[in-house]
């Protein structure tokens, strides 16, 4: 189900996708990095004053 209107993966242009497996597979600081790298930009461009 794809209630949100997301896929099943967070792409960034210029970024590798970000999918479940890939999350699963690293270790939790991994996934803290790979999140962040992914969602800094889309909230810079969403929200500037508070990225």
């Amino acid at each position: 189900n794809n209630a949100g209107g997301f896929g099943n993966s967070i792409v960034v242009p210029g970024q590798e996708p970000l999918t479940p497996a890939g999350l699963a597979n690293a270790t939790p600081q991994e996934q803290k990095q790979m999140l962040g790298e992914r969602l800094f930009p889309l909230i810079q461009i969403m929200q500037p004053e508070s990225a």
